[in-house]
This record gives structure tokens, C-alpha cells and sequence, in this order.
């Protein structure tokens, strides 16, 4: 028979060994002999640094240019500028860190067929959907809504 209930148990000798962070070896979810080495921590928030202080610098030069007022009604603004700068500082710390062989870094065009424009149909199909429902209400009531100039 192939039941689960007919097999033997593994008894302590059949077990893994190792020192258990987490669980034991019959544990359904385990961590063993982990590890944790301080330069790839640093590394990582290092990283972080020189990725988040020009976006903060970013928002700062936004705010100071197009004023506090505008950017409390529209916040995009600022954060459309925070992200565009956080994609080109991560692509240049990728074209750093690979000394320039990006390809292996998973930046290169598909092998195979793209769907490039198969998502940006979805995305202006759901774009459309979303904007019927958040309008709903207004399209049954045939009312102007209130937010739009």
C-alpha cells in the first residue's frame, strides 16, 4: 500500500541533523544553519543610501520649486520625480555593480516573444474599468462629479 498513514515514520537516525534557528527537523517549516555575515548587511544598506537620499533630495527640489501648496493638491507631482529618479539611480548602481554587463543582471530585451503591447492593452482596459467603477455612483445619478474641475 501507498497510504501516508501505512508508511513508516522516520525515526531520529532517518532525520536531519543540523542546528534549528527555527522548528526542528519535523517541523513543517524549518531554518537550519543560517548564517548572517555583516558585509553583505552593509552592502544592502548602502545600497539603500545611495538609492533613497536622491529621491529624497528629489522630492525636496519639488517641493521648493513647485511650492508646498501645489504639491498638497497634487502629490503625483513629486512622486512621479521620486521615482523616476530612484530608476535611474538603480539602473546605474546595476550598470556599476556588473561593471557594465547588464544582460546578466536580467536587463536585456526578451528572447522570445514580447507582450509588451498585450499589457498595455490590459492596463488601458483595467484603467478604463477603474474609472467607471470610482464613477459609478455619478454615472447612475447623471451628476458631474464633485473632484473634477
Amino acid at each position: 500500500m501507498n497510504s501516508p498513514i501505512d508508511r513508516p515514520q522516520k525515526t531520529g537516525a532517518d532525520l536531519p541533523q543540523g542546528s534549528y534557528i527555527v522548528g526542528s527537523a519535523t517541523s513543517v517549516f524549518s531554518v537550519s544553519d543560517l548564517r548572517l555575515r555583516v558585509w553583505p548587511i552593509l552592502a544592502t544598506i548602502g545600497f539603500a543610501f545611495l538609492m533613497f537620499v536622491p529621491a529624497g533630495v528629489t522630492n525636496l527640489w519639488a517641493v521648493r520649486l513647485a511650492g508646498s501648496e501645489r504639491l498638497t493638491a497634487m502629490p503625483w507631482i513629486a512622486r512621479y520625480a521620486d521615482h523616476l529618479v530612484l530608476l535611474v539611480a538603480a539602473l546605474l548602481l546595476i550598470v556599476l555593480v556588473s561593471n557594465g554587463r547588464i544582460g546578466e543582471y536580467g536587463l536585456r530585451w526578451p528572447k522570445g516573444k514580447s507582450y509588451t503591447l498585450a499589457a498595455i492593452g490590459w492596463g488601458a482596459c483595467f484603467g478604463v474599468l477603474m474609472t467607471f467603477i470610482d464613477y459609478f455612483p455619478q454615472i447612475l445619478t447623471r451628476t458631474t462629479p464633485a473632484d473634477i474641475p
